[in-house]
C-alpha cells in the first residue's frame, strides 16, 4: 500500500467529486428533520454513500464514522470521519457557504484529510 501522502491527490479527486454530487443534488432538494432537530438533505445522503465506498476502497481496512449512516469502530486501516455536507442548513436554504469534509484517524492522530468548499450561486433571501 502506498504511503498516506501519496494518497492525497486521489483523496482530493474523491472529495471534489463528492462536492459535484452535492451540487447536482441541490437541483432537486429534499429536506427532512432528523430526530435531533437538525436538517438532513438528499445531498447529505448521496454524498455520504459515495464517500463510504470510495474512501474504504482508497484505504483498505478502513471504516467510516459518518454523520448520516452511523458510526463504526476504527478498522485496521483507520477511521474516516465524514461530514458529507458541512453546513447543511446553508446548503439546504441556498447559501453558498458549505463544503464536504473528510479526515482519516488512526489511533488518536489525524493522518490525512481534505475539504472542498462550495462555489455556487447564492439565492436571494428575504
Amino acid at each position: 500500500m502506498p504511503g498516506l501522502a501519496q494518497l492525497l491527490p486521489k483523496l482530493g479527486d474523491i472529495v471534489s467529486e463528492a462536492g459535484r454530487i452535492a451540487q447536482q443534488a441541490r437541483t432537486e432538494p429534499k429536506r427532512e428533520i432528523k430526530p435531533d432537530g437538525s436538517i438532513v438533505t438528499n445531498g447529505d445522503r448521496l454524498v455520504e454513500q459515495f464517500l463510504r465506498a470510495e474512501l474504504t476502497h482508497l484505504v483498505p481496512g478502513s471504516k467510516v464514522w459518518g454523520e448520516e449512516f452511523g458510526h463504526s469502530a476504527e478498522g485496521e486501516g483507520g477511521l474516516w470521519l465524514v461530514d458529507p455536507v458541512d453546513g447543511t442548513t446553508n446548503y439546504a436554504y441556498g447559501s453558498p457557504l458549505w463544503g464536504v469534509s473528510v479526515a482519516l484517524l488512526r489511533g488518536s492522530s489525524l493522518k490525512l484529510g481534505a475539504v472542498v468548499e462550495a462555489v455556487c450561486s447564492a439565492t436571494a433571501f428575504r
